[in-house]
Protein backbone atom coordinates (compact mmCIF):
# COMPACT_ATOMS: atom_id res chain seq x y z
CA UNK A 1 0.00 0.00 0.00
CA UNK A 2 1.60 3.53 -0.84
CA UNK A 3 1.29 6.60 1.14
CA UNK A 4 -1.40 8.00 -1.12
CA UNK A 5 -4.13 4.75 -0.34
CA UNK A 6 -2.78 4.79 3.21
CA UNK A 7 -3.95 8.57 3.85
CA UNK A 8 -7.26 8.08 1.88
CA UNK A 9 -8.23 5.35 4.65
CA UNK A 10 -6.76 7.19 7.60
CA UNK A 11 -8.82 10.12 6.64
CA UNK A 12 -11.91 7.92 6.12
CA UNK A 13 -11.62 6.94 9.15
CA UNK A 14 -11.45 9.96 10.96
CA UNK A 15 -14.53 10.82 9.16
CA UNK A 16 -16.27 8.15 10.12
CA UNK A 17 -15.32 8.99 13.49
CA UNK A 18 -16.57 11.90 13.77
CA UNK A 19 -19.78 11.28 12.08
CA UNK A 20 -20.63 8.51 14.56
CA UNK A 21 -19.42 10.92 17.26
CA UNK A 22 -21.96 13.86 15.86
CA UNK A 23 -24.85 11.49 15.45
CA UNK A 24 -24.50 9.85 19.08
CA UNK A 25 -24.23 13.72 20.40
CA UNK A 26 -27.41 14.45 18.70
CA UNK A 27 -29.11 11.36 20.41
CA UNK A 28 -28.09 12.41 23.54
CA UNK A 29 -28.57 15.52 23.57
CA UNK A 30 -32.21 15.30 23.64
CA UNK A 31 -33.81 13.79 26.72
CA UNK A 32 -36.67 12.29 24.62
CA UNK A 33 -34.02 10.14 22.30
CA UNK A 34 -31.64 9.29 25.21
CA UNK A 35 -34.61 7.57 26.48
CA UNK A 36 -35.37 5.48 23.78
CA UNK A 37 -31.83 4.80 23.53
CA UNK A 38 -31.18 3.73 26.89
CA UNK A 39 -34.60 1.81 27.14
CA UNK A 40 -33.55 0.06 23.79
CA UNK A 41 -30.27 -0.65 24.86
CA UNK A 42 -31.56 -2.42 28.34
CA UNK A 43 -34.16 -4.09 26.34
CA UNK A 44 -30.68 -5.23 23.99
CA UNK A 45 -28.52 -6.72 27.01
CA UNK A 46 -31.14 -8.39 28.77
CA UNK A 47 -31.83 -10.31 25.66
CA UNK A 48 -28.02 -11.27 25.66
CA UNK A 49 -27.56 -11.40 29.08
CA UNK A 50 -25.31 -14.19 30.41
CA UNK A 51 -26.73 -16.01 33.90
CA UNK A 52 -25.83 -18.93 35.93
CA UNK A 53 -29.29 -20.16 37.23
CA UNK A 54 -32.77 -20.38 36.55
CA UNK A 55 -34.80 -19.67 39.46
CA UNK A 56 -39.03 -20.02 39.74
CA UNK A 57 -39.93 -16.64 41.32
CA UNK A 58 -41.99 -18.95 43.57
CA UNK A 59 -39.10 -19.87 45.44
CA UNK A 60 -38.26 -16.12 46.01
CA UNK A 61 -39.29 -14.49 49.12
CA UNK A 62 -42.40 -11.70 48.74
CA UNK A 63 -41.52 -8.41 50.84
CA UNK A 64 -45.06 -7.10 50.73
CA UNK A 65 -44.04 -3.98 52.01
CA UNK A 66 -41.77 -3.20 49.73
CA UNK A 67 -43.19 -5.22 46.52
CA UNK A 68 -40.10 -6.95 45.83
CA UNK A 69 -39.02 -10.71 45.45
CA UNK A 70 -35.61 -12.04 46.80
CA UNK A 71 -33.18 -15.19 47.01
CA UNK A 72 -30.04 -15.70 48.53
CA UNK A 73 -26.67 -16.09 45.90
CA UNK A 74 -24.10 -18.41 47.54
CA UNK A 75 -22.05 -15.17 48.20
CA UNK A 76 -24.23 -14.10 51.26
CA UNK A 77 -25.49 -11.13 48.77
CA UNK A 78 -28.95 -11.29 47.71
CA UNK A 79 -30.60 -11.43 43.92
CA UNK A 80 -33.76 -8.38 44.07
CA UNK A 81 -36.07 -8.01 41.63
CA UNK A 82 -39.24 -5.64 42.25
CA UNK A 83 -43.07 -5.91 40.90
CA UNK A 84 -42.25 -3.00 39.13
CA UNK A 85 -39.43 -4.56 37.17
CA UNK A 86 -41.23 -7.62 36.99
CA UNK A 87 -44.36 -5.78 34.91
CA UNK A 88 -41.84 -4.41 32.55
CA UNK A 89 -40.63 -7.82 31.42
CA UNK A 90 -37.48 -7.91 33.65
CA UNK A 91 -36.43 -11.12 34.43
CA UNK A 92 -32.86 -11.00 34.66
CA UNK A 93 -30.93 -9.89 37.99
CA UNK A 94 -27.85 -9.27 39.73
CA UNK A 95 -26.30 -10.00 42.98
CA UNK A 96 -25.72 -7.36 45.27
CA UNK A 97 -22.18 -8.25 46.45
CA UNK A 98 -20.90 -10.33 43.16
CA UNK A 99 -21.26 -10.46 39.49
CA UNK A 100 -23.65 -13.35 39.22
CA UNK A 101 -26.65 -12.97 37.49
CA UNK A 102 -30.17 -15.38 37.56
CA UNK A 103 -33.05 -15.63 35.39
CA UNK A 104 -36.68 -15.68 37.10
CA UNK A 105 -39.00 -17.80 35.46
CA UNK A 106 -42.41 -16.62 36.00
CA UNK A 107 -45.70 -16.29 34.16
CA UNK A 108 -47.67 -12.90 33.72
CA UNK A 109 -51.48 -12.76 35.00
CA UNK A 110 -53.56 -9.98 32.57
CA UNK A 111 -55.63 -9.21 35.60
Amino acid sequence: MNNDDENIKNNYNKEHKVESIIKAWKVLRDPESKKVYDDELKAMRLKHEIYNADIDLDDMEYNEEMKLYSISCRCSGNYIITEQDLEKGANITGCTNCSLKIHILYEVNDE
